[in-house]
Parts: C-alpha cells; structure tokens; sequence
C-alpha cells in the first residue's frame, strides 16, 4: 500500500494504485457521518491527484452508520467530490452492513455517480474490469 493514514480521525485508509484501477481500504471500529465524509474526501482528493478510470473501495468498519437520515446524508455528499465519471465498485466486510449499503448506492446513482455496492469481492472486482 503506498500511503496509511491514522491518528485520531476514527479509521485507517490505505491507497493501492494498481494500474487497472485504484485499490482503498478503510479500517476501524466505527463509522460516522463526520468519519464517512472524511474518508471520501480522502479519496476524492487520490483521484484528483492520480484520476484512475475505476476505483475498488473495500470498507471494514465494524459498526455502521445508524439512521437512513445519516447514510442519505453522507451518500448524497459523495457527488461533491471528485468521483464523477470514475467506476466504483464498493465492497463492504461486514455481511450486516448490505442491506443499507444498498440504499447508499440508490443515493449516489441518483446523484449522479457510477458506483455499485457488493457483499462479495470477487463480484465487486468481475464488475469493476468489466465493459458494462
């Protein structure tokens, strides 16, 4: 992984340019609206340096964000960043956390964003190098 960052920001994100695209990962034990939005904004800023075609973001927050207000709210603010026009095929470790990460990705394709959410790796990365 080619950068780590941690401290006191709740999660640890690490960056993997993998030429075909780009590989995140995101670890900790809570998330949050404000540790949601950090860590896209985050990612935002990688794909404005680096500016892949496709992006494979791997979550592995042991408890998610509670309400659907919250998850509307951090979902809807994805499409500020600079995400437009990039692939995303988001895989989420935690098997509990799929149902409202579904509802997520109504949210960003509403706004805009070409991203699918996944309960299976290997499916998230079929989709992400394919065509479609």
């Amino acid at each position: 992984m080619d950068r780590m960052m941690e401290g006191d920001k709740g999660y640890r994100i690490y960056f993997e340019d993998r030429g075909d695209y780009l590989f995140v990962r995101i670890e900790g034990e809570y998330d949050s609206v404000t540790i949601s939005n950090s860590y896209w904004r985050e990612i935002g800023e990688k794909c404005e340096e680096l500016k892949p075609r496709r992006l494979f973001v791997e979550e592995d927050l042991r408890q998610q964000v509670d309400s659907v207000a919250d998850i509307y709210q951090v979902a809807s603010e994805i499409f500020h960043r600079s995400l437009i026009g990039i692939k995303i095929a988001f895989f989420d470790t935690q098997p509990d956390h799929h149902q409202k990460n579904i509802f997520a990705e109504l949210v960003a394709r509403n706004m805009g964003l070409n991203v699918r959410i996944f309960d299976n790796k290997d499916a998230a990365m079929d989709w992400l190098m394919s065509e479609q």
